[in-house]
């Protein structure tokens, strides 16, 4: 089967990570990391917690500390009363599918607006040393990662958990496809990184202006004499 007939079968199917069902019951609190695409100038952000309102850090494209928040996901402000007593108002709520374990929540503020993508990075999940990938396009991408290949529909992620079979501290190749309206495919990404056991990498694919594809990234490396955080 070519790649391209891969990528029109694909397209109407949404991939996730993770294995868990629909059914599976979420627990009252997750742990979580946040970041932002793009700096992030709104209100200060805070999470409910079994021990009360927390402050977020939201940085631009790193991630956050873990942490853990009440399920429903939902973001506040802090609103002082007359009295100087700070209560919380709820700015945005955040829907984590049940296969979730430590989503990764990235924040997108356009004007007054905010929206946020929830992915994947417990460990388990995305292991350091692994890639994940998500499509934000409009498209079926076709993704090589090392010898691997992928077909992640519009929505959809993937996760490669050891680069496509390549040798610790060795470079591996990264390519993403798109279907070029003739039958075939047409390379939109290529690329190429270095397998480390201590770091791990979620590339997000999206439309351009002109319609093209671009791409940004995040890089998160685990803490030198820890182990990976765990769900």
């Amino acid at each position: 089967m070519t790649l391209f007939k891969k990528l029109a079968i694909a397209a109407s199917v949404i991939c996730t990570l993770g294995s868990a069902t629909a059914q599976d019951p979420q627990p009252p609190e997750l742990p979580l990391r946040l970041c932002s695409w793009g700096d992030y100038h709104g209100t200060p952000l805070f999470v409910e917690t079994t021990k009360g309102h927390v402050k977020v850090d939201v940085y631009n494209m790193v991630l956050s500390p873990v942490m853990k928040a009440k399920i429903p996901l939902v973001l506040y402000k802090e609103v002082k009363t007359a009295q100087g007593k700070p209560t919380y108002e709820a700015v945005l709520s955040i829907p984590v599918p049940p296969n979730r374990k430590m989503p990764l929540v990235l924040l997108r503020q356009e004007k007054d607006h905010l929206s946020a993508y929830v992915g994947e990075c417990s460990p388990e999940i995305v292991p350091y040393e692994g890639i994940a990938i998500a499509n934000f396009s409009k498209s079926p991408l076709g993704v090589k990662v090392g010898t691997t290949k992928m077909v992640v529909p519009p929505g959809g992620d993937e996760v490669a958990k050891d680069c496509g079979g390549a040798p610790m501290e060795q470079p591996y190749p990264i390519e993403a496809y798109v279907p070029d309206g003739a039958g075939a495919s047409k390379m939109v990404y290529e690329s190429a990184d270095v397998r480390r056991p201590s770091r791990r990498m979620f590339v997000f694919f999206y439309n351009t202006p002109d319609e093209g594809i671009g791409s940004s990234s995040i890089t998160d490396f685990k803490e030198v004499g820890k182990d990976a955080p765990k769900p």
